[in-house]
Order: structure tokens, then sequence, then C-alpha cells
């Protein structure tokens, strides 16, 4: 566990030496010896990724010291303790690797340096699904960037900067924006182009400004806290019996006050809540009532004068009909038949029993085998339901967009087979409508001149949302939260 933590502690400083302008002697050496304690803990625990973490972190610590023998040891270390599976331990790995080549150079074994150097460089320009070659392309930006720096080739310094800089932006990263505006600034600055080193050095200064402000805020935060606890404190020592009594009245008071005030805005949102609850159950009720009263009216009315009808016309039958007249009649009372199952079955479906009774699961399960009676399409279902009941809104207003759904099947689908499937998850309700019929063009949806209009609504009503996809068949698809 501790072998984690200086581990941790180890990469954050390290980002902290890249990013801040000037580091006190005092702060280096006190990370120095947290490098050094941590190295010796995590060997102890033996785990390859904290040994090479806490390794490149020193090669950070050393490369700021220009000790670049003690550098590439370390380097070499994390290269070396990482060998076992070098996709797993990418950054630490390859790090190493680069590090040795780096600190050849600085060492005059330029060739050598470079050709390692080089090598990496290849590594990392294959994109990982991780993003990890970003990172290493800052970090190689970076240090060759300084390299050239310090070999007076400011140009090359420019290029590998912008290499660094275009890394911080892919990955959105501002921690290392100062260290790549050091190199910009000091760069342009030798190239003689005051324009563009006047522009990082804006940079650098703002974000010392910044860091500036940060420090001072915090002092006088700070001394601030410690004036205002002092300043408590003595009047605190210096208040009367009288006054601390008084002082305890008044806060009693406005908490009894306060309460007051929270109780009344909790009753009011209480009670317009239980008036927003009434009417829309009294809405619900009207509709209820209303859709009895016209299911009544068509199962009783409509659909007995529409058998008087067909009675009529069976009494005009005759065996003398040609064969034109026999199939007109015979289509007349096909046609009779078909809206007569149509009207039945909308009566039946405007508010079914068990729909109020029972709930959704089971009134769509009956509602399948009254569709496959009619023998138009075969219907299949598969409901996924966890809770016994929903409200009764939300039943009644999914009961209605799958029978319109439905209908839509039987007039124009065409099709043999469909299926309907509602699955409950964790806060939504999916409810999936398929059928193999002749389908339509996805560019012509339209919720007015299909008749989906009435679906589209229902589902606003209830916060949903609605995809619809056709080619051979079409697919609905609707979500709502429950």
């Amino acid at each position: 566990m501790y072998s984690l933590a200086y581990s941790n502690l180890s990469v954050i400083i390290a980002n902290f030496f890249y990013s801040k302008p000037v580091a006190d002697e005092a702060t280096e050496k006190k990370y120095l010896s947290y490098l050094l304690e941590g190295l010796d803990l995590t060997k102890k625990q033996g785990d390859p990724l904290l040994i090479a973490n806490m390794n490149l972190s020193l090669v950070v610590y050393f490369l700021r010291h220009k000790n670049y023998e003690e550098a590439k040891k370390h380097g070499i270390n994390a290269f070396e303790v990482t060998q076992a599976d070098t996709e797993k331990y990418y950054y630490q790995h390859y790090g190493g690797k680069w590090t040795e080549g780096l600190c050849l150079a600085y060492l005059g074994k330029t060739n050598e340096g470079f050709a390692i150097m080089n090598q990496i460089k290849a590594i990392a320009q294959k994109p990982r699904k991780d993003g990890m070659e970003k990172f290493f392309q800052l970090n190689n930006g970076l240090t060759l960037g300084n390299y050239f720096l310090e070999k007076k080739a400011y140009q090359n310094a420019v290029n590998e900067a912008k290499i660094a800089e275009s890394a911080l932006k892919s990955m959105k990263l501002s921690t290392f924006d100062y260290a790549v505006n050091k190199i910009f600034y000091e760069a342009y600055k030798n190239l003689d182009k005051p324009k563009e080193a006047l522009e990082y050095f804006e940079k650098m200064r703002a974000y010392e400004e910044e860091e500036h402000h940060k420090e001072v805020m915090g002092q006088y935060l700070e001394w601030q806290l410690k004036y205002e606890d002092e300043k408590q404190k003595n009047q605190i020592q210096t208040l009367e019996n009288q006054q601390l009594i008084q002082t305890k009245n008044f806060l009693l008071l406005a908490g009894i006050l306060g309460l007051g005030v929270i109780a009344y805005v909790f009753w009011s949102n209480r009670k317009l809540k239980k008036k927003n609850q009434e009417i829309q159950e009294a809405l619900l009720q009207g509709q209820t009532m209303e859709r009895k009263r016209m299911a009544s009216e068509l199962h009783d009315n409509i659909s007995n004068k529409i058998l008087g009808v067909k009675m009529r016309v069976e009494l005009l039958e005759n065996e003398n009909f040609t064969a034109k007249e026999r199939t007109n009649f015979d289509a007349t009372l096909g046609f009779i038949d078909e809206v007569y199952s149509d009207i039945r079955l909308v009566s039946h479906n405007l508010l079914p029993d068990e729909l109020e009774k029972q709930g959704l699961k089971i009134a769509i399960e009956n509602l399948i085998k009254k569709l496959n009676l009619i023998g138009k399409t075969h219907f299949e279902a598969q409901i996924q339901i966890n809770h016994a009941r929903f409200s009764p809104r939300l039943e009644y207003e999914i009961y209605s967009i799958i029978l319109e759904l439905v209908n839509n099947i039987l007039k124009h689908a065409e099709a043999k087979n469909a299926m309907i499937s509602i699955i409950e998850e964790e806060k939504h309700l999916k409810v999936l409508v398929v059928d193999n019929g002749k389908g339509f063009d996805n560019q012509a949806i339209n919720f007015e001149s299909l008749g989906l209009k009435n679906i589209h609504s229902r589902i606003e009503s209830l916060r949903g949302e609605i995809k619809i996809e056709s080619n051979e068949g079409t697919a609905v698809q609707i979500e709502i939260p429950v």
C-alpha cells in the first residue's frame, strides 16, 4: 500500500516539475528523498509497474539536474523491469528505452542515442486504443525540445515543441502547457523571431501570474481565517451572560421561524402535488368513462346495425345471379363481415376490462389472442415486466399506442407475422413492434400522413422517444421512463 502511495506521489510531483517554472532547493531535496524511499519500498513489493514509475520519476529529477548518467541508469532499470509484458507496461517500457537514447545523446554518443530514439519515435506513431501514444509523443517532444535548446539547434527545438503541442491539444491536457511554451519562447527568441517569441512569453507570464495569484490568495485566505477565528474567540470571551441568552433566544426564534417557512413550503408543495394528482385521476376517470360509453355504443348499437344490414343483404341473394353479380354479392358480404369484425375489435379494446383489473401484461396477451382469431396477421408477444402494475395512465397510454400500431399493421402492412415486445429495464420501459410486411421509404416518414400523430403525441406526453425503421418490414422502437 505504501509503495503504491509513493508511486502515485512520484507521478504527481513529476508532473509538477514539468509544469512549474521554478522549484526551490528544499522542494527538490524533499522530492528526491520521496523517490529514493519509494523506490526501496516498490522493490520489496516487486510490482513491475510501481518500480518502473519510480525509476522514471527519478529520470525526471536527474535530467533537471543534468546528471545524465544517473538518469540513463534509471531509464534502463524501467526498461528492463517491464520486459515481461511490453504491452501492459507500454509507456514505462519504451519510456525507459527513450531515456537511454536521450542520455546517450547528452553524453556525446549522438548517433547511438538518436538511433534508439528514432526507433521509439516510430513505435509512438502507431495509434492505440488507450491513447497512450499521444502521451508518448508529448514526452518525446518535450525532452528532445529541451535537448535541442541546449545544443542551440533552435529550429529543431521548435519542430519538437510543435509535436508536443499537437499531442497536448488532442489530449486536452493543460498540465504541460508551461513546459511547451518555454521551449517555443527560447527557440524563437534565439531565432530572432520577436513576434513569435513575444506570443509564447506572454503565455508563460500569464501562467506565472496565475500561479502567483493562487499563492497570494491562498496566503490571504489563510490569514483572513486566522483573523476571523481570533476575532470570534475574543467576542465569545467578552460576551456577558445576558447577551448570550439574548443570542440564544434570537437563534431559537429564527430557527422556529425557519422551520415554519420550511414546513409551509413543504405543505404547499404536497398540497399542489395532491391537487395535480387529483386532476390527473379525474381526467383519466373521465376518459375511462367516455371510452366505456363508446365501447358500449359500438358493441350494442352499431355492431347490431351492421348485423342487420348483413341480414338484409343476404335476403337479396338470387339463384339467377350472373357470375359478375355473384362476385359483387359475395364481396359485399365479405366487406360487411370485415367491418363487423373491426368494430368488435375496436369496441373490445377501447378499454378492456383486463387492463383495468389485471394490468398491462394480461391485457396485451389477451389482445394477441383476439388478433390471431382474425387470421390476417399472426401476432406473437414477448413481455418481461418486473412491476405487477404501473400507474393507470401509463398502462392505458402504452396499451393505446400498441393498439394503434397494430391497427396500422392490419390496415397497411400486408404482413404475415408480427411481434410485440415489452421489456422493463432499470428506469425505462422498452416497447418494440415489428412486422414483416411491405414496409415503406424511411425518408417518407411523416407522423401526419402515416396516421402516427396520436402515437407521437402520447409518447411525448410520457416524455418518451420513438424510432421507426422500415425496409422489408417495419420496426417501431419506443422508450418510456418509468
